[in-house]
């Protein structure tokens, strides 16, 4: 209890700090831009075509908002050739969002409509920052009718919300940025740079990423999903093929997340995939961040995929961890899991893993490429029964 406020009142001093003119009871402070009404002349910019060669330059806080207008009302080129969601993008300097309240890019919708809702095109940040980021409402669109609790939306927030088959997003930090879901009612996916990264059949990547240490990522009571880079990864039920794959790589997490009773990761919160037939690969992330939640990790929080999860030994915790059910340095409750490239032994393994404190799934695999060797680790909960078997081979 004790963490938790001290969590939400170092969110309501980031937030405060983001608005220096701002009294406790006032209005939010007035920014420089303004997110578009709908109705309002045309929105384009000035320079760029949107492809890959010349992709789209964001020069400044209105060009920002004005792209996540473009993408959450799915609009299309003047022409109709493509739409604003799957084009090219690259920052042309620094971008200050200076506090005001942000609508992400990419709110998602029902399984038949998120798709032309969400980001699906290319952000390369150009290794420049977006700082003054504030969310501290839920009223956006989200995953429509995926709480499987109650049949409820699932919010989604961060810079982007919900990202789509073909999305890549990297070169990109944000500092000095605050997500506070602490009153909110229902359950959410936060991540200061996505909310959600959804595929069916295509390829999402999030690659050389930050969020510095004067960020916070705070959740509620409900069980969501609170992370650094982004809240939750997989193939979520929105199509009857989930055969894509997802590359969270090369990223760095420096923020304060609290998950709440839900999950926390400093980069993924929650893995999750409905089928066997997907990849996912988390690689080469480092957080420093403290963690605190229901399911915690370091790197992830809580994984349940059929189709295994893949890590390499590159990830790596500097940061400190703590869950209420189970927490580990690199990941807190995991069902399925294999790992690349690893010299440690199946002892440090489940150190590493927090699976002490954790769940073991049956098809939890741990492989040293190196010994050419896999190993099998078996039972339901690890910090009674440790591992019940191992089978050396394969």
């Amino acid at each position: 209890m004790k963490k938790r406020l001290l969590a939400t009142l170092l969110a309501l001093c980031l937030i405060v700090g983001l608005f220096p003119t701002m009294a406790l009871a006032a209005e939010f402070f007035q920014a420089d831009w303004t997110y578009p009404e709908t109705g309002e002349a045309a929105i384009s910019f000035t320079l760029g075509s949107g492809t890959q060669e010349e992709p789209f330059i964001i020069e400044s806080a209105q060009d920002l908002a004005n792209l996540a207008y473009l993408v959450n009302t799915a609009a299309t080129y003047e022409d109709g050739s493509k739409t604003y969601a799957s084009a090219s993008y690259q920052l042309a300097s620094n971008i200050d969002l200076q506090g005001a309240q942000w609508h992400p890019i990419g709110i998602g919708g029902s399984a038949s409509e998120y798709e032309a809702h969400s980001f699906c095109g290319t952000f390369d940040g150009n290794y420049h920052t977006v700082s003054g980021l504030l969310i501290s409402e839920d009223t956006y669109a989200g995953i429509t009718n995926q709480n499987t609790q109650n049949n409820t939306d699932v919010k989604v927030l961060g810079l982007f919300g919900v990202l789509s088959d073909g999305a890549v997003i990297e070169n990109l930090t944000v500092q000095t940025s605050a997500i506070n879901l602490s009153d909110s009612e229902n359950m959410c996916f936060a991540g200061m740079i996505a909310g959600a990264a959804v595929t069916s059949t295509g390829e999402i990547s999030i690659k050389n990423c930050t969020v510095s240490s004067d960020c916070s990522v705070v959740g509620n009571s409900v069980d969501g999903a609170i992370a650094g880079i982004v809240g939750m990864i997989g193939g979520y039920s929105l199509s009857d093929q989930t055969s894509g794959t997802i590359l969270v790589d090369g990223n760095k997490n420096y923020a304060t997340i609290d998950g709440g009773e839900g999950k926390a990761g400093g980069i993924t919160a929650l893995v999750r995939w409905s089928d066997s037939n997907g990849v996912m690969t988390v690689s080469n992330n480092e957080n420093y961040g403290s963690i605190d939640g229901n399911a915690s990790g370091g790197i992830v929080g809580f994984v349940n995929v059929e189709c295994g999860l893949e890590m390499n030994q590159g990830n790596q915790n500097f940061g400190s961890v703590s869950g209420g059910y189970c927490s580990g340095s690199l990941g807190g409750r995991v069902l399925s899991l294999k790992l690349t490239d690893y010299t440690v032994s199946p002892d440090s393994l489940l150190e590493d893993f927090g699976l002490v404190a954790g769940e073991i799934g049956e098809t939890v695999i741990w492989q040293n490429d190196s010994a050419d060797t896999t190993y099998y680790f078996s039972g339901l909960d690890g910090a009674m029964l440790r591992f019940s078997s191992v089978f050396q081979g394969i």
